[in-house]
């Protein structure tokens, strides 16, 4: 299902990705300010879906990388902790976030700014979260 995104709501995009750099400690907008829009560019629900399919199509530099491994990653997660077999699926998902983690800090670790930092601490924290109840759970 497309999303028809009129003129009038990409001009209402403009401050929603002004205010949300600002918040995030940037003086203009960059592209990993871009996930904003996943929460004003559709109209129902059932659309959020293709605004997300649309929004990873676009490099959204280092954070929006760091963000997309994390959520892939935290949905598998997440998915397997609500089933009926995650104890049996608990290692390799614990295995396959510790080998992203080993991966974003050999590839975006020294990358990164500060304000970057900032804002992909919360999912990597997340991310290790996951990883402790993983292997907390996990059967052996």
């Amino acid at each position: 299902m497309g999303v028809a995104v009129s003129d009038r709501r990409i001009g209402k995009c403009v401050p929603v990705l002004q205010a949300f750099a600002w918040l995030d400690g940037a003086t203009s907008v960059e592209l990993d300010h871009l996930d904003i829009l996943l929460h004003v560019l559709w109209q129902r629900p059932e659309q959020r879906d293709a605004v997300k399919v649309a929004l990873a199509s676009v490099n959204r530099g280092v954070a929006g990388e760091v963000r997309t491994i994390c959520e892939r990653l935290l949905d598998r997660y997440h998915a397997a902790k609500a089933g009926p077999n995650f104890a049996g699926e608990a290692l390799q998902i614990a295995a396959d976030i510790e080998q992203a983690g080993i991966e974003i800090k050999s590839k975006y670790g020294g990358k990164m700014p500060d304000r970057v930092k900032d804002r992909v601490r919360g999912y990597l924290g997340e991310l290790r979260g996951a990883f402790e109840d993983c292997r907390k759970n996990a059967k052996i």
